[in-house]
């Protein structure tokens, strides 16, 4: 609970900062940018330490994250005065959303939080190697004397929160996973609340862009969860126990989109690499990005 409600307060934190920066920009927009926020925060501040790292102005540790996040408020506080904020029902709403769905993930992985399969050890390792690091480029935990050879991203912006909230990085694993989730579903929320608000152009029906919301990111966020309601469906002439019964790769197929005789093509679903608590660019970018399609893995 300690690491939820600090990573909680943190992302909020950031978010409001960002919000106070960016919402000139984006004031067109029926929530003036305040879904995208706390993704947008969190970007800027784990992108600026990891070029402040890069250039030896501070070090890759707890206080070099402070540091930056002090200027990143600094610099909010200087324009917040000047800036309008959204209604009173869109950001309610927004907060809901992203409490709701990161803190039911949060729940989701404190009852199975173990790194155990696929990508797991790896993604673990790359995360401590990036958290212990005291320079740039972080240093390879299995290749001694190099650097990481692989993408990263995702795993700095964790370790650049779970620095400020003094998290170690196999708690700072999980509790990140679920706010990169809350992050999508509100991002997603946001997509079809704006598209749905300007095309009904403030209209009687106030309910119908938060319909919209609702389902992007139910579209998004969970897709491919029906192919194992399916299997259910389809074992019960078979008699068998269940659907994944002797079948170790069961959750594969319900994250490929296209599949033909001469080749399987490997796009994966947002709900796949979330389940798979796969902390890698494919989830990152999703999160950042608000991408509805699939990405090649």
């Amino acid at each position: 609970m300690t690491a939820f409600l600090s990573w909680y307060a943190v992302v909020q934190v950031l978010g409001a900062a960002a919000y106070a920066l960016i919402s000139p920009c984006l004031r067109r927009l029926p929530d003036a940018g305040y879904a995208v926020s706390k993704t947008l925060g969190v970007l800027s501040f784990g992108l600026l330490l990891w070029l402040a790292t890069a250039l030896g102005l501070v070090r890759n540790d707890p206080r070099g994250a402070w540091v930056v996040t002090g200027l990143l408020i600094a610099g909010a506080c200087l324009t917040v005065r000047s800036r309008s904020w959204p209604g009173t029902r869109i950001v309610v709403t927004s907060e809901l959303v992203f409490a709701a769905a990161f803190g039911g993930w949060s729940l989701l992985r404190s009852v199975a939080p173990a790194v155990a399969h696929t990508e797991q050890p790896m993604d673990l390792m790359l995360l401590t190697a990036v958290s212990t690091s005291p320079a740039f480029p972080p240093a390879d935990a299995w290749l001694a004397g190099h650097s990481i050879g692989y993408y990263y991203l995702g795993y700095w912006l964790i370790a650049a929160i779970g620095f400020v909230t003094a998290q170690a990085p196999e708690v700072s694993y999980n509790v990140g996973q679920a706010c990169w989730f809350g992050m999508l579903v509100l991002g997603c929320f946001g997509l079809g609340f704006n598209l749905a608000s300007s095309a009904s152009g403030g209209g009687a029906r106030r309910w119908l862009p938060t319909a919209a919301g609702a389902l992007a990111a139910l579209a998004v966020a969970g897709s491919a969860n029906l192919h194992l309601i399916t299997g259910w469906l389809g074992v019960a002439a078979s008699g068998a126990h269940s659907p994944v019964a002797g079948t170790p790769w069961w959750w594969w197929q319900s994250g490929r989109v296209l599949r033909t005789s001469r080749r399987r093509a490997c796009r994966s679903r947002s709900s796949r690499s979330f389940r798979s608590s796969a902390t890698w660019w494919a989830t990152t970018i999703r999160t950042c990005c608000r991408c509805p399609s699939s990405w090649r893995h």
